[in-house]
């Protein structure tokens, strides 16, 4: 039987039957994004999605459907299990005792080397330059035209180090921290930053809505990370060797297809507004 028919959805509290389940291959996920792949998915088999927009787009589960079709295009054919996991962290830890096969979504390649030799990188899902950000100001108080970095105050996310390296070696007026994506809102609404960095939405409108607040892109400027992101993929764990290998023969066949470059656009996160935009590289020292 074919992998689109043979993906099971589990709960975290299903964890205990890892072990009975010798010959399923575990892909871990959050519930955010489960719930989300869900609602995109619907009751299609998800290595015939080739439409990754609707409720419940994003990159994160354009990425699990992508895996999803390249483990099946690189022959695949085994059980496979999406489960959730609590947290990113928790998640590197269940790869590296052998627990599960899989992330379902893509982590920067510094990022894993701390993992080696327990942790594997699947071929690069994103090139250099392919992961985007753009800078979003409140609405109605965005500079006039297209700022330079050093005209901007912004906040992000410390605790995400890759892009936090990236951003710290810009030149930015000034760089604040904040791991509350809410706070980071009410910050630059409330004056205290010019604007934050964040994914572009899925939406038509380059707009992000929290708390009460709405935020905008400016216009004509997004940032490109000169890095590239990986599924990461457990060394330990039974027919890791399989998994992998099926990875990313796969991973070359969803790219040749075109699937990657789609999956980019219809979630958003390669906004059609913004081609042509400006592009200011940045790089990690990480």
């Amino acid at each position: 039987m074919r992998l689109t028919v043979r993906i099971l959805i589990w709960s975290f509290l299903s964890s205990v039957l890892v072990l009975s389940s010798a010959n399923a291959a575990v892909i871990l996920v959050s519930e955010e994004v489960l719930r989300d792949y869900k609602l995109l998915v619907g009751n299609l088999a998800p290595t015939s999605v080739r439409d990754f927009r609707g409720q419940g787009s994003s990159r994160q589960v354009a990425e699990v459907i992508l895996l999803l079709q390249a483990l099946d295009a690189g022959g695949y054919r085994r059980e496979i299990r999406l489960r959730t996991s609590p947290s990113n962290a928790q998640t590197l830890r269940t790869l590296v005792t052998g627990e599960a096969h899989l992330s379902g979504t893509t982590r920067w390649k510094q990022e894993l080397k701390k993992f080696q030799p327990r942790i594997n990188s699947s071929f690069a899902l994103l090139r250099a330059g392919e992961f985007q950000m753009g800078l979003f100001g409140c609405r109605g108080q965005l500079k006039l035209g297209v700022p330079t970095l050093n005209e901007l105050s912004i906040v992000a996310d410390r605790s995400r180090s890759v892009e936090w390296s990236a951003l710290k070696q810009a030149h930015f007026k000034a760089v604040d921290s904040s791991d509350s994506e809410l706070t980071r809102v009410r910050m630059v609404c409330l004056g205290r930053v010019d604007a934050t960095v964040a994914e572009f939405p899925a939406a038509s409108e380059l707009s992000i809505h929290r708390g009460g607040f709405t935020l905008e892109a400016y216009p004509e400027i997004k940032l490109t990370f000169e890095d590239t992101r990986h599924y990461p993929i457990s060394k330990v764990a039974d027919r890791s060797q399989a998994v992998t290998m099926a990875l990313n023969r796969g991973l070359r066949v969803i790219r040749r297809k075109g699937l990657v470059t789609r999956a980019m656009l219809h979630s958003g996160f390669h906004h059609p507004k913004t081609k042509g935009w400006q592009e200011v590289k940045l790089r990690s020292n990480k």
